[in-house]
Order: structure tokens, then C-alpha cells, then sequence
């Protein structure tokens, strides 16, 4: 097990998707990271939600999220 720092708050989730090198995590600051996997670090952060993101999926290729 690892830690990863970079949300300003609590991190309830992630999703990871199998055979890519990347996972996205989700945090009660409102944004949205994806991180790579390999060098441990956030390479996007996405700010676009006026609310807590409540779930978050992705396939690989793309990443959904809902408020």
C-alpha cells in the first residue's frame, strides 16, 4: 500500500481500470486528478464541478464523473 498526496481534502474514492497506466481519484475539494501509476504523480487535475463529485468510472479512455 502507498500514499499519494495532492487533494486539498478527504479522497473517498478511485477508479482504476486494468492494463492502463493510470488511475483517477476523486476528493471532497471537487476536483478530479489522474495520476500516473509508475512515476506516483498527478499529470491532470479537473476543476470543472461546482459540487462534490459523487462517482467517478473510467474505461481506459475515457473518464466519466457526476456530481
Amino acid at each position: 500500500m502507498r500514499t499519494i498526496n495532492g487533494h486539498q481534502s478527504y479522497c473517498p474514492a478511485l477508479e482504476f481500470y486494468p492494463f492502463v497506466e493510470f488511475f483517477v481519484s476523486r476528493s471532497m475539494d471537487t476536483n478530479l486528478k489522474i495520476w500516473d501509476i509508475r512515476k506516483k504523480e498527478c499529470f491532470h487535475t479537473y476543476k470543472g464541478h461546482n459540487q462534490v463529485i459523487s462517482t467517478i468510472t473510467c474505461d481506459g479512455r475515457w473518464v466519466v464523473s457526476r456530481t
